[in-house]
């Protein structure tokens, strides 16, 4: 019995238009679908044949109201006959209307939250709009949406902070277009309510994630740069100040300064004490970052003497090419190697 109905599900209208919806970009070049065809690179996804094969028949049925919905997530592939039904049926206006007077509104139930959430995976117009109003609601503690549903608004938020140009992923990944979170960790955050903190850790990776990639092609801050000459080069660097590393230090302290700018554009005033306790963070990291000393060995090295001694031994027409920033470095010991 189990089995039938399981088989039964697979094939529905909604669990189709899941699987469809899944396989929305090409997974080799990340470009849309017109049909089953990526339109960048010429792609063919057998999934989405397979699906739309077993979907169009189903479609000579009635239709019902949940099964439009699920049909409007893929209206963008373009199928005439997927699309003349959501035309005849008045969906599209009925969605317009809803996101309209959603948009009019200040205050939710869960059902206008999942709305939202729906408009958000399927990219409405006002998305980010929408992405804003969720995450106020979660800061003044009023979503009532589940957990899983908080996971979806939190990757949402996390790719809207990157303009898209990233993927947020719960999962291990070597992927560097991917920003990855620990899953337990963010429930965590959700559990404990601390939202200003799982926001702040958002900003965080997101800085992180863009740094890492600028570094990766030669780019950065002078000190960033010669830090990561060191970093590798020097073995037990990295551990023995794993906290204050550049790159750790430029993020933090961005980090703190977009989740203030941000809750403060949503509305939000934070305490006294609170705001305090931020400023000092910002304050200290500011001072990291200032600083030239860091440790090695346990004792106090300045980074500028630490990168000398160790570009003396490497091939400098080699690092001053990856890294041109060098090039300009006002040092006459550099100029000499």
């Amino acid at each position: 019995m189990f089995l039938i109905w399981y088989t039964n599900y697979m094939d529905s209208i909604k669990s189709l238009c899941s699987q469809i919806s899944k396989e929305s970009k090409c997974p080799l070049c990340k470009g849309s679908f017109h049909m089953d065809e990526c339109q960048k690179c010429g792609y063919k996804s057998v999934l989405i044949k397979e699906c739309i094969d077993k979907l169009l028949p189903m479609l000579d049925q009635n239709v019902s109201s949940e099964e439009l919905l699920s049909l409007y997530t893929i209206k963008s592939l373009g199928y005439d006959k997927i699309n003349m039904l959501l035309s005849l049926s008045g969906v599209e206006d009925y969605l317009k209307s809803k996101e309209e007077k959603i948009l009019n509104q200040s205050r939710y139930e869960l059902s206008d939250e999942r709305v939202m959430l729906y408009f958000i995976e399927n990219d409405f117009p006002n998305k980010n709009k929408m992405i804003n109003n969720l995450i106020k609601e979660m800061l003044s503690d009023n979503l009532d949406i589940t957990d899983e549903e908080k996971l979806s608004l939190f990757k949402y938020f996390v790719e809207y902070v990157t303009s898209n140009n990233f993927e947020c992923v719960f999962t291990s990944s070597n992927s560097k277009k991917e920003i990855i979170f620990n899953e337990n960790d963010i429930r965590r955050l959700f559990y404990q309510k601390k939202y200003l903190e799982l926001l702040e850790t958002a900003f965080y990776k997101c800085n992180y994630a863009y740094q890492s990639i600028m570094l990766e092609n030669g780019k950065g801050s002078l000190k960033e740069i010669k830090e990561k000459i060191i970093i590798d080069n020097l073995p037990g660097y990295y551990e023995e100040n794993s906290n204050a590393l550049f790159i750790e230090i430029n993020c933090r302290y961005n980090a703190n300064i977009l989740l203030r700018d941000y809750i403060s554009s949503l509305g939000f005033k934070m305490g006294d004490m609170l705001l305090k306790c931020y400023e000092e963070r910002a304050k200290n990291d500011l001072d990291l970052l200032n600083s030239n000393y860091r440790v090695y060995h346990g004792k106090s090295v300045n980074i500028d003497d630490l990168f000398l001694e160790i570009i003396s031994k490497l091939d400098i027409n080699f690092i001053k090419e990856k890294y041109p920033i060098l090039n300009i470095e006002n040092n006459d010991s550099i100029k000499k190697l």
